[in-house]
């Protein structure tokens, strides 16, 4: 999902596929559901003529898309069934060659340009140039679950001028012999002349990056989950308070371990949820672990010390509304959880294999019970005296918990605030 940047209320859907859908999203209250311009007919359709996908992986409008239409795409493509793949692109063969340009390896992770100036309403969407190309070692295609890198995205300074890239594997599958850009946060200068815009290395030490944002407050931070070589799952804070854009450090935030023997990584990065709409995520960081919604934030003891550590906790009784647009009975979410996406409204959307849901505060959902009052800090002196009086009333907070929060509970020895969630199905489709 990337959303129109003119307040339009209409959003960009895209699938692995390589299909990419405009979708008119319908504003809260209004009882309406999501609905796909033209259809279910895709406006642009990456996986045609000599263009052959593996997977589409990320997509961005430019900051300043409703004016000059500018659109980009990242995908992963195999050169030797893709002609495309490993040349200069359909209509761009008079472009300089593109930066990184694949090192002769047979799979590809491209960058292209496209413009809508000729009209989205009448399909009028053309490639305009190959932006950057490089070559992906065997290994990270042929373990698609392995490889979350792909991921384009651009910052909220309009300011900015440059589209960045976040790569999978740098270093634990020889990546780096591949092209020294895996396992990087890349900054591709895509407002400057062809020729001129070689791309630059943001930031390094990444291995399975799943998902990464800017927070829209704070246009210095960025956020990354990822999964390490030793497959914890970790939230990373990647901080740029220098003009040098090499500089960029990472911190992990918060660390979940590895997952239990069996079972596969399955942390999402999300966002930075600011805006008085929801006092209950504003300035919280927003994620997805083990299948269920997590929030996290800086407090004034994150960083002493010198150490990064963020208290997380896992959101309870996150389920559908009675009220949703889309029936959905008032249960959990369906399907796994695929993409966290915010509109340019800053509402927040969970899309899943089974649909699109918008996050709404408790306070809208149907028979809920009045919201709590959102957590604030508290002195340590408050803290401990509360700790006291929670062993003498310890007989007392499930009841409370229960009316809060449907009695859902939290991961064991994890704190878990008293909040209380639902979502607006948006869509009961399948696009992910």
């Amino acid at each position: 999902m990337a959303a129109h940047p003119d307040g339009s209320g209409m959003a960009f859907l895209y699938t692995q596929d390589g299909k990419v859908s405009l979708a008119s999203l319908p504003a809260r209250g209004s009882g309406a559901a999501l609905q796909l311009d033209g259809g279910d007919g895709a406006i642009l359709d990456l996986a045609v003529g000599d263009r052959v996908l593996i997977r589409l992986t990320g997509l961005a409008l430019h900051p300043e898309f409703a004016a000059n239409g500018r659109l980009f795409v990242a995908y992963t493509c195999d050169s030797d069934n893709s002609p495309a793949c490993g040349g200069a692109g359909t209509s761009s063969s008079s472009s300089p060659p593109p930066p990184a340009a694949g090192n002769g390896l047979r799979y590809q992770l491209i960058v292209e340009e496209f413009t809508t100036k000729g009209g989205v309403d009448n399909g009028m969407i053309t490639e305009a140039r190959r932006i950057f190309a490089m070559g992906l070692p065997p290994q990270l295609v042929d373990a698609p679950n392995q490889q979350r890198g792909g991921q384009i995205f651009f910052p909220p300074s309009d300011d900015d001028g440059h589209l960045y890239l976040a790569t999978g594997h740098g270093g634990g599958l020889g990546g780096e012999a591949s092209s020294p850009f895996l396992g990087k946060i890349v900054r591709l200068d895509v407002d400057s002349m062809p020729g001129n815009n070689e791309p630059q290395i943001f930031a390094a030490g990444l291995s399975n990056p799943r998902g990464c944002s800017f927070d829209s407050m704070r246009p210095s931070d960025l956020y990354c989950a990822g999964v390490d070589e030793q497959q914890n799952e970790q939230v990373y804070l990647i901080s740029n308070y220098s003009a040098s854009p090499v500089t960029a450090a990472i911190s992990v935030v918060v660390d979940h371990g590895r997952p239990t023997a069996g079972q596969a990584p399955s942390i999402i990065g999300g966002f930075v949820k600011r805006g008085p709409a929801d006092p209950f995520l504003n300035e919280r960081y927003v994620y997805v672990y083990n299948s269920s919604m997590w929030a996290t934030a800086e407090t004034p003891s994150s960083k002493a010390g010198g150490l990064h550590a963020y208290p997380s906790a896992r959101i309870p009784n996150v389920r559908c509304s009675e009220s949703s647009p889309v029936p959905c009975g008032g249960e959990a979410i369906a399907g796994s959880i695929v993409f966290l996406g915010q509109d340019s409204n800053m509402d927040a959307y969970i899309i899943t294999t089974g649909g699109i849901y918008r996050v709404i505060p408790p306070g809208l959902c149907a028979g809920g019970a009045p919201p709590p009052a959102p957590p604030q800090q508290m002195p340590p002196w408050l803290t401990w005296l509360i700790s006291i009086l929670g062993l003498v009333s310890m007989v007392a907070i499930p009841s409370i918990s229960s009316c809060l929060c449907g009695g859902a509970g939290a991961g064991a020895g994890r704190p878990t605030p008293n909040w209380s969630f639902s979502l607006s199905c948006c869509s009961s489709g399948t696009t992910n």
